[in-house]
């Protein structure tokens, strides 16, 4: 049984996860690097994998493409679910402080799969507790973030950070770029998905001609933030790395709850209801609320968010390690690994079963479907003919009440009575 194995799919997961590997490997443990392979590369998406390939071989990881059946590991990491890959123990790695959309993100076939979930701090671990076992550790990029006070422009520099697909904000803002470059010196960077989905791609033609600088997935964050003064984002991640980095964090965005699940508010949302997150959806407003997220009282409620919120310890990858090595050595509470089992079991027992028997209902709907279309038609064809009908009784009644206003109709009338004796 192999050490460790890591899925890494894009340059953001490898920023937020290298150089716990690195520390892994320096201890003696062997780690397999795992990037996914689309045969079809229509959507861009195997350009990023083929990148990513190709950067970890030249950080010296041993890459594969594809799960091998005959190579098992003690741990696997990985974001989250997506490649079959045979371990003993799996662990959820995370590579964004809090996720900005619940109903995509936290849903329990995400989470019920994994033995641990590694988080960012009190904040998250708590509620991602109801899922498996959650362990705090440093968010690794940010091991040697240093703020910078050199500058390009006399102007503050603003961070635009837009996430991508139909949560992107880019066309929404695009006419108000002008207005905020006579105000700031505009850095861009592009959310991975913009880079290298070839239906975003026009994307990256809006804004290259409407920021002073714009960067894809290749260039760290970290880099860019160390010279960024203010940070104006969607329902992007990147909130919280502003506000874990002690940024001042704006929001522009059609709705900051849209991503709720059940009752559970995004925590952009709750940050925004607490006065914490200056936010509009209107374009119009974003001078201001920049300025606001740059105010004295939001720039000290957003940190003391970000310490009573962030795990912030002194050495960064120490508690990382020691998960992995609790994994690798088994060095952990038993009873609740295998009570976790047993709930991890049962519910994709039961998953599976759904699954299983989704086809045959989705059949039966579809029958049910055509019958319903059958009767549809029946009964149009039944009110068409009743349609009609009632012109034709109309038509009859109106010939009726013509006759018998006539004067043939009376004529005939007095000839009747007179026969009969009247």
């Amino acid at each position: 049984m192999k050490d460790i194995a890591v899925v890494i799919l894009n340059h953001i997961q490898y920023d937020n996860i290298v150089s716990g590997l690195e520390e892994l490997k320096k201890c003696g443990y062997s780690i397999d690097i795992y990037c996914s392979h689309w045969d079809d590369d229509s959507s861009g998406m195997n350009s990023m994998f083929n990148d990513m390939t190709d950067y970890c071989k030249k950080n010296n990881f041993n890459v594969y493409r594809k799960p091998d059946a005959n190579k098992n590991y003690k741990v696997l990491l990985e974001p989250y679910p997506c490649l079959d890959i045979s371990a003993k123990y799996k662990i959820k790695y995370r590579y964004s402080n809090v996720s900005a959309k619940p109903n995509i993100v936290y849903k329990p076939e995400n989470y019920i799969m994994y033995d641990a979930i590694l988080c960012s701090g009190d904040y998250d671990s708590n509620y991602l507790s109801v899922f498996s076992k959650t362990y705090k550790t440093a968010n690794l990029k940010y091991e040697n973030f240093k703020k910078s006070e050199v500058r390009k422009s006399d102007k503050k520099q603003l961070l635009y950070l837009p996430t991508y697909g139909s949560e992107s904000s880019i066309e929404q803002i695009f006419d108000v770029l002008d207005e905020l470059k006579n105000h700031y010196y505009i850095v861009a960077k592009i959310h991975h998905g913009t880079n290298y989905l070839v239906n975003e791609h026009n994307r990256i033609d809006l804004l290259k001609d409407k920021v002073d600088e714009l960067y894809d997935s290749h260039t760290p964050l970290t880099t860019l933030l160390e010279t960024t003064d203010v940070i104006l984002t969607d329902n992007s991640g990147s909130i919280f790395e502003g506000i874990f980095t002690e940024i001042p964090v704006a929001v522009f965005c059609d709705d900051i709850n849209k991503n709720k699940t059940g009752d559970f508010n995004t925590t952009q949302y709750e940050l925004y209801k607490d006065g914490i997150l200056p936010f509009t959806n209107n374009p119009n407003e974003i001078v201001n609320i920049l300025e606001e997220a740059q105010s004295e009282s939001v720039i000290e409620k957003q940190r003391e968010w970000n310490q009573t919120n962030f795990y912030h310890p002194e050495n960064f990858t120490a508690d990382f390690v020691n998960v992995i090595k609790m994994y690798l050595n088994e060095d952990f509470d038993k009873r609740y690994f295998q009570m976790h089992r047993v709930l991890k079991d049962s519910f994709y027992n039961y998953l599976h079963k759904y699954q299983e028997e989704l086809p045959s209902l989705r059949a039966q709907v579809a029958e049910l479907q055509n019958a319903l279309a059958v009767q549809k038609s029946i009964n149009s064809n039944l009110e068409s003919n009743i349609a009609d009908l009632n012109s034709q009784v109309d038509n009859l009644s109106r010939q009726v009440d013509y006759y018998n206003t006539g004067t043939l109709y009376k004529f005939a009338k007095k000839i009747y009575k007179l026969k009969n004796g009247d």
